[in-house]
């Protein structure tokens, strides 16, 4: 079996979103149910545009039934990630081609419980001008008002930096 490593531009981007996730703190107490809160950037590395999406529920409640998607992409299901798997040295999940990673792991397949968050990547070749627009969705209705369920980025997809 082949095994796949987590590229070093997902790991900075999940370094990202777990502290940009402290933003949404203050929406988790607030919540109802389960709320999906959106993060949607992309980073060029070899070549290559890793156009991704985050996800984290800041809700009370599990939420089912969780997909996450780009708009002209994939949409896929929340895989269940058994322990994080963002570090460099951990295999990434995959389903339906795109890599899937998550810093605190996931209670079952399609469900997001409070707290947990996962990123989707997907890979396009290029390194272009591009609009991301990133969505999850679930089973239930959340609150849309506490916690955006969309993302919008349009830049150029930055390079990593160079190392010193």
């Amino acid at each position: 079996m082949k095994t796949v490593k987590t590229p070093a531009c997902v790991i900075g981007a999940g370094a990202l979103v777990i502290a940009a996730s402290g933003l949404g703190a203050g929406d988790a107490s607030a919540a109802r149910q389960g709320d999906l809160w959106v993060q949607a950037t992309a980073i060029c590395d070899d070549g290559k545009a890793f156009r991704m999406v985050a996800v984290m529920n800041v809700g009370d409640a599990e939420m089912t039934g969780v997909r996450v998607g780009t708009v002209g992409g994939p949409e896929i299901t929340v895989p269940y990630i058994k322990e994080p798997n963002i570090a460099a040295d951990t295999a990434n999940r995959y389903v339906n081609g795109v890599p899937v990673v998550s810093a605190t792991g996931t209670s079952a397949a399609g469900t997001l419980a409070p707290g947990e968050q996962v990123i989707a990547a997907h890979v396009v070749p290029g390194c272009g001008p591009y609009g991301l627009v990133g969505y999850a969705k679930g089973d239930r209705f959340d609150d849309v008002l506490s916690a955006p369920n969309y993302a919008m980025e349009f830049a150029n997809a930055p390079a990593p930096a160079a190392p010193r």
